[in-house]
């Protein structure tokens, strides 16, 4: 219990970034995983041990971790209904516990194509930045909102156990059903400084 205590107290005092989102500030972010309502369906390609999605929560205590032999391991939130996620975070509580890059696919819908997140046209997927050393919370903002009922994240260069929350706007302008949203990007309707 103060554990927990001690990792909410972390969180609440790293939480103190400003958002770039237009009509959207910290106060006005949601988390969608760890809710009001409970923890979000979560779930993974595997899971070594303890470490199972359902504690991969930003305030989780074990954190994630795939098993030795998953080639492409992936951390899954399927939400209730579509959802308007606008900015992911990670957090790295142990020691040389790292997620330095990843990256993310989506959803709009239940039974669709997986789509990669993107920040320009052709481009693959998105590179995000991660976590460096294992204090600072980092924060990234999607370019536009992501329109999704699903969301994964895949590590890319990491080293251990992996905690996250997504977050939504209550204030911000729904995001179209593509997704991705490049024309509101391109008028610098969202995005980081």
């Amino acid at each position: 219990m103060q554990l927990r205590l001690l990792f909410w107290l972390l969180l609440s005092f790293n939480l103190r970034k400003v958002s770039y989102i237009k009509g959207c500030d910290v106060p006005d972010l949601s988390p969608l995983i760890s809710s009001t309502e409970g923890i979000a369906q979560l779930s993974a390609s595997s899971a070594l041990n303890a470490h199972v999605a359902i504690e991969s929560y930003l305030t989780g205590y074990q954190g994630w971790t795939y098993l030795t032999g998953d080639s492409d391991p992936w951390l899954q939130v399927t939400f209730a209904e579509q959802e308007n996620v606008v900015a992911i975070e990670t957090k790295n509580y142990v020691y040389l516990s790292l997620l330095e890059t990843y990256r993310v696919s989506f959803r709009t819908a239940e039974g669709s194509e997986w789509q990669w997140y993107t920040t320009e046209p052709g481009q693959e997927y998105y590179t995000f930045s991660g976590n460096l050393n294992t204090v600072d919370i980092v924060r990234n903002y999607f370019n536009s909102p992501v329109l999704a009922t699903s969301l994964r994240i895949y590590p890319m260069q990491w080293h251990a156990i992996i905690w996250w929350e997504l977050y939504k706007c209550n204030t911000a302008q729904p995001a179209m059903t593509t997704g991705v949203t490049q024309q509101m990007a391109s008028q610098g309707e969202f995005g980081s400084r």
